[in-house]
């Protein structure tokens, strides 16, 4: 392919990653055709689509921007070399994700060297920047943790929260039903946030979901940064061009490249010891076995004592009876806080500050004087301008008793009416610079109004840059840093980003629960929501007003909304999420089942789940709503197994 047919074809397809429209091609497809045909712009898809998880991933565990965007070439350059050895190609995203930890965990173990031999000659001074204090503390251990997870937990949680997909969209991306994605991305949190516990990091489970979401969105990877990782996997993925790739960066990929296949070997090391004890185990017994034990291999095994059969204990089970209805189906969001109203002062003429009557945390009143500043040359032009009105005023004054002369005059025969057509002319064109002197003089006094800057509602002061002495003029708004911010936070707005799918159900005045800090669980309604879709994503902007009066919610707060969308079904019935067990079945892959008590027996049924959140499942085929549905069970369950209701529903 000529090289600017490369161009456009890397052009459109950026386009469709941008706008949503290249989902037609699966991360599976792409990295198909790139094992196959080489083909660099399916490659650079996929740079764009997981820069973002992988850019994240190395910013958390580096400080050093530099280390961090290093790591970011370096895990693609990984990609390039291992694309063809990739076996679940549908999980591109979670390969990315724990080959980015590595790179990263290799460039911070290198970056902690260096700096060692650089102390050891002269003291350095590290400043690290200022980040949200939970997430500061969070994310030290989080992405280890989530590291650890088993890959069929950890795979929904990172295409999920890190990269943003909806729980559908990770269904069809890892081939399993949507019940699944639930179940997983629930056992996955719980288990996540037990280890961190273990760890000293208390977090319930909305507030680890939130914490996830919230670092997934640090930031974005700069359009240059993942040009240059695109072409430099392209020239690591070919040996004659390895030189125009960065050292530092090809060491890191090397690096990992070498770890991951001696964790390759060393599993196919113990492997082969595992089966060769083994089979040594078998041999050996075969060669010393007892005669004796030989010739009695065809006596009959001893009768059981008393009759025992296996299971003929009775286990202790607890059951639910299924409720009846469905679940609703809900929104589950981030929201963020924002002020009811917001105003920031900005100068609209020169001068120099000359007073700042307030500062941060004050409450001021509509039209209160916040910023005065001292402009000297409007005040000038206020003198200039009452003079010039002055002037006027006595042209005026004089041209009067000139045309009440020609009047006279005319009256008596002693002069023609041209005179006073004269007079009358020039008494108009002097009251006419009169209204002019006016006005010169009001727009005056308007600049010098500019000199004093005010509040235009009663808030609170959240912001100050202004300092007496400072020189400052009016310039692009987009550039101009505000003098004072002030906002009304006695009430509050919840802004909310609804998904394109779910746009068309929200309605105004529909219940919302709030999860934040101050108001957990708390009912509100829809205020309004934008008639449009926007952004890359497609999303709809939901806003809910709040009282807060008590000032427990602040600007810039985040937190989750839940939403129910539509009415729940009256022919579904509900189970706790505990009873759904999921099974492999041969040709149908992942089926859901549940255990229910009939004869004092536990027996096996197939259901299909309709929708799961982290405490129920909706069920709408396979029980009845009469059956005893089996919770928990103190031993293991099969089919026909005895058991025994601890506490009857």
């Amino acid at each position: 392919m000529a090289r600017h047919n490369l161009n456009a074809m890397v052009r459109y397809l950026r386009q469709l990653a941008v706008s949503g429209q290249g989902d037609g091609a699966s991360d599976a497809e792409l990295l198909e055709r790139y094992v196959r045909n080489r083909d660099e712009a399916a490659f650079e898809l996929l740079v764009w689509r997981h820069g973002a998880l992988v850019f994240n991933v190395c910013r958390r565990i580096l400080s050093c921007p530099q280390d961090a965007e290093d790591a970011f070439q370096a895990t693609f350059l990984t990609l390039v070399r291992k694309a063809g050895s990739i076996s679940r190609r549908g999980s591109v995203a979670a390969w990315l994700y724990k080959v980015a930890y590595r790179v990263a965990l290799e460039a911070r173990q290198r970056t902690r060297k260096t700096t060692a031999m650089e102390k050891s000659g002269g003291e350095m001074l590290a400043v690290q920047p200022a980040d949200d204090p939970l997430w500061s503390d969070v994310r030290a251990i989080l992405d280890e943790e989530l590291n650890r997870l088993p890959e069929r937990l950890r795979r929904p949680i990172v295409l999920c929260y890190l990269e943003g997909k909806s729980n559908a969209e990770a269904a069809r991306e890892l081939g399993c039903r949507l019940g699944t994605i639930y179940s997983r991305l629930s056992r996955g949190r719980e288990l996540l946030r037990r280890r961190l516990q273990r760890r000293g990091v208390t977090l319930p489970v909305a507030a680890l979901t939130t914490t996830l979401a919230a670092g997934a969105v640090e930031s974005a990877p700069a359009i240059a940064l993942v040009r240059a990782a695109a072409r430099a996997a392209f020239a690591f993925a070919d040996p004659s061009a390895s030189a125009a790739v960065s050292p530092r960066v090809a060491t890191l990929a090397e690096g990992v490249l070498r770890t991951m296949f001696v964790t390759k070997l060393k599993i196919a090391v113990v492997m082969v010891l595992v089966i060769g004890v083994a089979v040594g185990g078998v041999l050996t017994q075969a060669g010393t076995a007892n005669p004796q034990a030989e010739a009695k291999a065809d006596d009959p095994p001893p009768k059981p004592v008393g009759g025992e059969k296996k299971d003929a204990q009775p286990i202790a089970v607890k059951v639910v009876k299924p409720k009846k209805g469905g679940l609703p189906l809900m929104v589950d969001r981030p929201a963020e806080v924002v002020a009811a109203q917001h105003q920031e002062i900005v100068p609209l003429v020169s001068g120099t500050i000359k007073e700042v009557r307030v500062d941060i945390g004050d409450r001021v009143k509509k039209g209160q004087v916040l910023l005065v500043l001292d402009a000297p040359l409007l005040a000038k032009e206020v003198q200039e301008a009452e003079a010039a009105l002055e002037l006027a005023h006595a042209q005026v004054d004089e041209a009067k008793p000139t045309v009440a002369e020609a009047e006279r005059l005319v009256q008596s025969a002693l002069a023609d009416t041209s005179k006073l057509v004269r007079a009358k002319a020039s008494l108009k064109a002097t009251e006419a610079k009169r209204k002019l002197a006016q006005v010169a003089l009001d727009k005056a006094r308007i600049q010098e109004g500019f000199t004093q800057l005010k509040a235009a509602f009663d808030g609170v002061v959240t912001r100050r840059t202004a300092d007496v002495g400072n020189y400052v003029q009016p310039t692009d708004s987009r550039l101009l840093q505000p003098l004072l911010t002030v906002q009304r936070v006695d009430q509050v707005r919840i802004v909310v980003q609804v998904f394109n799918n779910q746009a068309p159900l929200i309605k105004r005045g529909m219940t919302a629960k709030l999860w934040m800090a101050g108001v957990r669980g708390s009912e509100y309604k829809v205020s309004r929501f934008s008639p449009s879709l926007q952004g890359g994503n497609r999303e709809m902007t939901v806003e809910i007003d709040i009282p807060n009066a008590d000032n427990q919610l602040l600007p810039g707060m985040t937190g989750q909304v839940l939403m129910p969308l539509q009415e729940t079904s009256s022919d579904s019935l509900i189970v706790p999420a505990s009873a759904v067990r999921q099974a492999q079945a041969y040709g149908q892959g992942s089926i859901s089942l549940v255990y229910v008590v009939r004869d004092g027996k536990a027996y096996q049924k197939r259901v299909t789940v309709s929708s799961h959140d982290s405490e129920n499942a909706e069920i709408t085929k396979g029980i009845e709503a009469s059956d005893l549905v089996i919770t928990d069970s103190q031993g293991v369950l099969h089919d026909g197994r005895p058991v025994k209701i601890e506490k009857a529903p």
